[in-house]
């Protein structure tokens, strides 16, 4: 049985299910392949139970992850248009099997008179895919996006009904847990914690994140500590 399939079980059996959050949380290999190469089964299974868990369940969590390696650069988002990344790019990918380079995507989306910004857009939004679980992208260049059987499955369903879905699988990304966290703690400071980047960078990034981590918290049990974040 695979790693969403148990979780199920044990979420239908009401039993202690901290061990699969956590994991998820994590991105462990055990999770992260069950979404980006599972079984329709496996994936109908993964479909239920993160939306029947409360995301109050997924950021109790939270507070037990470690959090004791720095930040990366190409962990922060950056996107034009939530929607193309989230939708477009599952969207776009299902016609190319085999997979599809940045600039042809970008092009797709927003038809830049240029290639490199055609590459940056598409690159830009297939990385929020990405994020989601929704595509995988090459590791060797020509950097290409492929379509994981997750963003597969999840082309039944409208932005609307994956909302509460995405928020929960956004929790697992690295830079987003460190806010999050240490706003419920206490205050914190966006540009204390990107301090690593450039100043242009970090002004260029803020607006995406400040928009994930609300789009994430408002309407939940902890909006409050939203207060704790100082955007400035």
């Amino acid at each position: 049985m695979d790693f969403f399939s148990k979780w199920h079980d044990a979420y239908i059996n009401q039993a202690d299910c901290s061990h699969f959050i956590r994991h998820f949380l994590c991105k462990s290999p055990e999770s992260n392949d069950a979404l980006l190469n599972g079984s329709f089964d496996e994936l109908t299974a993964a479909f239920s139970v993160i939306c029947n868990t409360p995301i109050s369940c997924f950021i109790y969590e939270l507070r037990s992850l470690q959090y004791d390696r720095p930040i990366l650069t190409s962990e922060i988002l950056q996107y034009s248009s939530f929607s193309d990344g989230v939708t477009r790019i599952p969207e776009l990918l299902q016609f190319y099997p085999d997979g599809e380079n940045f600039i042809n995507l970008g092009y797709q989306m927003v038809a830049a008179p240029n290639e490199a910004a055609n590459r940056k857009y598409g690159e830009n939004h297939a990385r929020l895919a990405e994020a989601l679980g929704l595509a995988t992208i090459s590791a060797s260049k020509p950097r290409y996006a492929k379509l994981s059987a997750w963003g597969q499955y999840l082309l039944q369903y409208s932005l609307e009904e994956k909302k509460d879905l995405f928020k929960k699988l956004l929790l697992r990304e690295y830079y987003l847990q460190t806010i999050i966290v240490q706003a419920l703690n206490g205050p914190v400071s966006y540009f204390d914690i990107v301090s690593f980047l450039s100043e242009s960078t970090a002004l260029r990034r803020r607006s995406n994140t400040h928009h994930i981590i609300d789009f994430i918290l408002i309407g939940t049990n902890i909006e409050d500590c939203l207060n704790n974040i100082n955007w400035q």
